[in-house]
């Protein structure tokens, strides 16, 4: 699994190259990782989305 610091940026990382789109991308992660039975990566996309999450809500109280 990744560490922390990697979840996070992973979340940017993915903000900056899907911007709204980015929620949809992780889900179609998840969703991939899935059918090819690949639990590892479905647990990390699942920690990613969690921060992605982390990351909106601090956006959000900043505007």
């Amino acid at each position: 699994m990744a560490t922390d610091h990697e979840l996070w940026a992973i979340a940017l990382k993915v903000e900056q190259d899907h911007g709204g789109g980015a929620p949809r991308h992780i889900a179609e992660r998840i969703g991939a990782a899935a059918i090819a039975g690949e639990w590892e990566a479905v647990a990390l996309w699942k920690a990613v989305a969690a921060k992605y999450d982390l990351l909106r809500q601090g956006a959000s109280t900043r505007s």
